[in-house]
């Protein structure tokens, strides 16, 4: 069976009140906060994430259970652009740590281009870095 947890670093927080994620909130169940090792990179109006286990900094969000997989998954693909020719996210499978110190395997969106020059969001918290 296909894991219909989904990781949420950026836009989709709960903190954040666009369409999106008021609908992600409408089609999920909050599951708690949680991190996953990579990189956290500011493009501006939205964060890029890169997934790597061998990183020791973390990436902090949360974890939604879709209800309704197949119709929120498509939307949120298409929020993401995944569908694009050339996406700037891809959806993969990562192991998320929830604050409880349970483990699951989250579907999340990572960046598909080169960070290199991009600001660094060292301590890894979006919400936080939007509002320093």
């Amino acid at each position: 069976m296909m894991p219909a947890y989904l990781f949420t670093y950026g836009t989709l927080r709960r903190e954040f009140s666009n369409s999106f994620a008021q609908q992600l909130r409408q089609k999920a169940l909050w599951c708690g906060k949680a991190s996953l090792t990579g990189q956290l990179y500011d493009l501006g109006q939205y964060p890029a994430a890169v997934f790597e286990t061998a990183q020791t900094q973390l990436v902090h969000g949360e974890v939604w259970l879709l209800t309704d997989f197949g119709p929120t998954i498509a939307l949120l693909d298409d929020y993401e652009g995944t569908n694009d020719p050339t996406p700037e996210y891809v959806r993969v499978l990562v192991p998320v740590h929830l604050k409880n110190g349970e483990t699951l395997l989250c579907w999340a969106y990572q960046y598909n281009f080169s960070v290199s020059g991009l600001p660094l969001i060292a301590h890894g918290d979006y919400w936080r870095w939007k509002n320093e």
